[in-house]
């Protein structure tokens, strides 16, 4: 058995107005790394796996990720989708309203 987890899960639409909605989302992250890898190797077989991976999440985001978001936090999620972008971060933070 691994070690209990130190925090619970979040609750409300915390999770969403107190966010630094200009990090980077794990995806974009991995994207961004992909992408400069293949840049700064000059390497076809890297840019094939970030464009593969690219899609990937622009397909599974949509269609899987978000609707399970919203299903679990409604309108806060909702909001914070109009707000912030899926693939590239905001140059400026945003704040929910409800913060």
């Amino acid at each position: 058995m691994g070690a209990p987890s130190c925090h619970g899960p979040p609750r409300g639409h915390q999770k969403f107005a107190n966010r630094d909605s200009t990090a980077i989302d794990q995806p974009s992250g991995l994207i961004f790394v992909l992408c400069s890898e293949a840049l700064i190797l000059l390497s076809r077989p890297h840019a094939e796996w970030a464009a593969t991976f690219l899609l990937a999440n622009l397909i599974y985001i949509p269609l899987l990720e978000e609707p399970m978001m919203v299903a679990r936090f409604g309108d806060d999620y909702r909001e914070y989708c109009r707000h912030v972008g899926r693939i590239v971060p905001r140059l400026r933070a945003w704040q929910s309203s409800r913060s």
